[in-house]
Formats: C-alpha cells, sequence, structure tokens
C-alpha cells in the first residue's frame, strides 16, 4: 500500500527524485533542549510527510546537525537529506573538512544534496 503524506510530493529540480513540497530547516534543531526533543520534533516531521531536511555545518556550532542526525537514524531511506557549508573566504581543504564533519554528525555516509549556503547561481 502506498503511503498516503499530508504534504505534497514534488520533482525536486530537473532530477527524477520526489520531495515533500514542504521542507524541513534544521537550524531551529540548536534551540532544542537536547537530542530527545530533537528526536520527538524530527519524527513529527517525517510523520506528518516531510521528506526533505536541510541544515548547515555552522548552524549553533553543529548541534542541528546531532540531533538530526540521532533523529533519523534508521530512518534515513525514503527521506532526501541536504547540507550546506558557509565558505566567507575558506578554502577547498577547508570545505572538504566541514563535509566529513556534517557527514559524522549527521550519521549518515552520504547526502543527496551539499550546497554552498548564500551562493546563487544564475544562469
Amino acid at each position: 500500500m502506498q503511503q498516503q503524506h499530508a504534504i505534497p510530493l514534488r520533482k525536486f529540480g530537473r532530477s527524477d527524485v520526489n520531495v515533500s513540497a514542504l521542507g524541513f530547516g534544521g537550524h531551529h534543531l540548536g534551540d532544542a533542549r537536547d537530542e530527545k526533543e530533537a528526536r520527538r520534533i524530527v519524527d513529527e516531521a517525517i510523520d506528518g510527510g516531510i521528506t526533505l531536511f536541510d541544515n548547515c555545518w555552522e548552524y549553533h556550532r553543529g548541534k542541528p546537525n546531532r540531533g538530526m542526525g540521532a533523529a533519523l537514524k534508521g530512518k534515513r531511506n525514503g527521506l532526501f537529506l541536504m547540507t550546506k557549508i558557509c565558505t566567507h573566504g575558506r578554502n577547498k581543504e577547508l570545505a572538504i573538512q566541514m563535509l566529513e564533519e556534517s557527514l559524522r554528525r549527521l550519521r549518515t555516509d552520504h547526502l543527496d544534496l551539499w550546497r554552498v549556503h548564500g551562493v546563487s547561481f544564475r544562469q
């Protein structure tokens, strides 16, 4: 039986991947009291039909990444996980370190999207 989502799914860009039309931004998980509260918040998002989860290496010194990682443990399949780096004049070696640290914090070996925070590209 196909799961019914309270939030409609949409194609992500030009890919064949469908994600929830509403995404979950991880920044506010930095305000969660502890990982238990972060897990509850993320569980409610998943139960509500959210499949797109976004975070950033720099938010609250990594607390949201750690909370989201704890919350998504064992639930990664079927979810679209992205994170960002903030370059602010930093070099590529540091960007790779940020990526690896984000993967550890998020308790995953892969991302669905990794992007530079605050940079937009025009065609």
